[in-house]
């Protein structure tokens, strides 16, 4: 009954809509004159920002009980609009606003507030960008739509009016639309970390486990893995059901399957890692050694390394929130940012240092995603006012926020890293050994490592391959389920290798040679093959006269 209400409430919203739109038209005719604009005018441009601000009451009332966090999401944005409108201005000749609507944490409020930004979307279609003198608050339309997550309905209302819609909340799962994108937050910059890692010790493949906590971590590092054309050897996916000792040892059994493949990234929780890794040591062979790379733990200080595997931490860095925690020093506001920052940990309590420690990161990585909101939405702003001439319409501009986008997921991704505008992270190698953690490396677009400070427990740089070296004689079969994993098949004996996955059969009277590389005709062994059918031609004969 009560979805049959809100589907209800839905249509009269949009026949609500329908009719403002066609009382709006005169309004729309009177600056139909104003729809080219060039650089040199000084141009006011909306962001629009469905932010949770406070919390419904009994009696339906969203102003008692504020949203902590929403007020801190306001706030970063509010920081990032000042930073790009001091920074970028004299570029642009553009100043950019935020349009805040409170969604009160509520479905039907997020629906109506949508419908506000769709219909101001609507009256802006023919004319995007107005003189800023000229300008009424009542009819400057958004660019674009920062939300915190995704809520169904509205997105799909903001979709259908094509209203690009950006989401940085770390749980949401967006939807197959080109009008909605997620927004960069640190699970990028590790996925890029990562794959440099990968590379730069020349891991020809590597493995992957990933829990249902961190799959969102584990899709980004495999969509940059795949642009870098990196192997990836075995996935294991600890799902919620397999989080227990038969779902461990399965994830080892897996793992053992492509013994060649010694390096392993975790996209695990804290629990799941150390029962992982137990699992491991009862499991695996001595002279087998795995290479740990810890993607989302941070308390390395509680972690006690094993000596016949090695472990790395990759732990993420936040340099920009030290500005961010400036921004509110001489200010007084209805939040506290205490738990945004690092809490010192409380004496011989591993415990409690994972519990506070992992609660500021999160809403670390909150912030800066709901910062790079705002980045997006100014990079595709400069990018289609280039386009055009200086003329630019909501289409442009849409197309130019996708574009955008994609290049973060490109071979051309460090064009963003030079300009320095988005809120990019740092990471630090941290290497368990026995007698204690040591920081080796270090990443800033590039990975700066600390050789000496590496005690590899096998003496030397691990390698980790999938799929052995094929002798002479031997093509590579690809597994079915990855490819760049093979076995190794011997040739027939009279065939040669044309390449490493195909063999050929050699004429008659030929045979291959020593290394399989090529036919040659041997006359020792035709000789004697001919002398075997002579004589088998006569013994016949013999038999049938006799």
């Amino acid at each position: 009954m009560k979805r049959h209400l809100s589907v209800l409430q839905v249509i009269l919203s949009i026949a609500t809509f329908c009719y403002q739109i066609c009382a709006s038209e005169n309004a729309n005719q009177y600056f139909s004159h104003q729809s080219q604009f060039y650089l040199s005018v000084n141009r006011d441009i909306a962001f629009g920002a469905l932010l949770p601000l406070h919390f419904k009451d009994k009696l339906g009332r969203c102003e008692a009980t504020k949203h902590k966090e929403g007020f801190l999401w306001l706030n970063a944005l509010n920081y990032a609009v000042e930073e790009v409108n001091r920074r970028w201005k004299s570029e642009l000749n553009a100043s950019f606003t935020l349009k805040v609507r409170d969604t009160c944490n509520d479905g039907q409020i997020a629906l109506e507030q949508a419908l506000d930004f769709a219909h101001g979307y609507r009256n802006g279609a023919n004319v995007l960008l107005t003189r800023q003198e000229n300008t009424t608050g009542n009819l400057k339309p958004v660019l674009g739509v920062i939300s915190a997550s995704q809520n169904q309905d509205a997105s799909t209302l903001l979709s259908l009016f094509k209203v690009p819609q950006i989401i940085f909340g770390k749980e949401t799962v967006v939807e197959n639309s080109k009008d909605i994108l997620q927004s960069v937050s640190v699970g990028y910059y590790k996925a890029r970390a990562l794959a440099d890692l990968v590379k730069y010790f020349t891991w020809n493949a590597m493995s992957l486990v990933y829990s249902s906590a961190y799959q969102d971590d584990f899709e980004t590092f495999m969509r940059v893995s795949n642009i870098e054309n990196l192997c990836t050897a075995v996935t294991v996916h600890l799902s919620d059901r397999e989080v227990n000792t038969a779902g461990f040892e399965l994830a080892v059994k897996k793992l053992l399957s492509e013994p060649q493949s010694t390096v392993v990234i975790l996209f695990t929780m804290e629990e799941e890692t150390a029962a992982l890794l137990q699992a491991v040591q009862s499991k695996t062979p001595t002279p087998l050694h795995f290479t740990w790379i810890l993607a989302n733990q941070q308390n390395f200080n509680c972690f006690k390394g094993d000596p016949e595997h090695d472990t790395f931490f990759l732990v993420p860095q936040f340099p920009f929130i030290e500005g961010f925690r400036n921004y509110f020093k001489d200010k007084d506001h209805v939040v506290t940012l205490n738990n945004i920052f690092d809490t010192p940990d409380l004496p011989n309590s591993c415990l409690n240092s994972l519990t506070s420690n992992s609660l500021s990161k999160r809403i670390e990585e909150e912030i800066q995603a709901s910062m790079n909101s705002v980045y997006l939405l100014a990079h595709a702003y400069e990018t289609a006012s280039q386009t055009r001439r200086g003329q630019l319409d909501q289409a442009v501009f849409s197309r130019s926020l996708g574009r955008v986008h994609e290049v973060l997921y490109s071979p051309n991704w460090k064009l963003f890293s030079g300009q320095r505008r988005m809120k990019e992270n740092m990471f630090s190698l941290i290497h368990v050994q026995s007698n204690g953690s040591v920081n080796v490396g270090t990443w800033d677009t590039s990975w700066y490592i600390n050789h000496a400070g590496i005690n590899w427990s096998s003496q030397t740089t691990p390698r980790s391959s999938c799929g052995v070296q094929c002798p002479p004689g031997y093509i590579r079969v690809l597994k079915s389920d990855c490819n760049c994993c093979w076995s190794c098949l011997p040739c027939h004996y009279n065939q040669i290798m044309i390449d490493e996955y195909t063999c050929a059969d050699c004429l008659r009277g030929y045979w291959p040679n020593e290394d399989f590389t090529k036919c040659e005709f041997q006359w020792q062994r035709t000789l004697f093959d001919c002398t075997l059918a002579v004589v088998a031609v006569v013994i016949v004969f013999s038999l049938m006269v006799l």
